[in-house]
């Protein structure tokens, strides 16, 4: 999708590979193992290695595309209901009737878009109480992603690009 929006080169320029995660042992040592298995790209899978590109900073890059394209975001308004015809989508957003030639439902985990299409979210509870913080350390470097403890009791610390 974001080759359709054209910004692939500008999240890679804004983002960077995933570093290896360093895995911290009982004694003090540490093992390093990549991320992804790196096996290159293919016709189906071109872009084979994920790239790490915090939310903010693609946020950042998707609504410069559309300035550029001449358009801005509109927060605070809810779409209520849609229905879709050869030529495009009629939206019910608040009070107002919207056509457009798409609708992406970029609403989230409980997408509105989704359940009315009836398109299922599989996946799975993994059972793991996280809290995600965006803090500022001493002393761990940024070229891992360091992992200390594990099953239930573990911290991971990941350097944000």
């Amino acid at each position: 999708m974001f080759e359709d929006y054209g910004i692939v080169d500008r999240l890679f320029a804004t983002g960077g590979p995933y570093p290896p995660i360093r895995e911290y042992l009982p004694d003090g040592s540490f093992v390093d193992s990549p991320i992804s298995d790196a096996r290159g790209p293919t016709p189906a899978e071109p872009y084979h290695a994920p790239l790490m590109v915090a939310q903010s900073l693609t946020e950042t890059v998707m609504r410069e595309r559309l300035a550029e394209l001449g358009h801005r975001p509109e927060f605070g308004r809810e779409l209520t209901g849609f229905s879709q015809d050869a030529e495009g989508v009629t939206a019910q957003v608040g009070n107002e009737i919207l056509r457009a030639r798409y609708l992406i439902g970029t609403d989230g985990g409980r997408s509105f878009v989704r359940h009315v299409l009836g398109v299922d979210f599989p996946g799975e509870t993994l059972g793991v109480r996280a809290i995600v913080a965006d803090v500022e350390l001493e002393g761990i470097g940024r070229d891992a992603w360091h992992r200390f403890g594990s099953g239930p009791q573990q911290v991971l610390l990941c350097p944000r690009r």
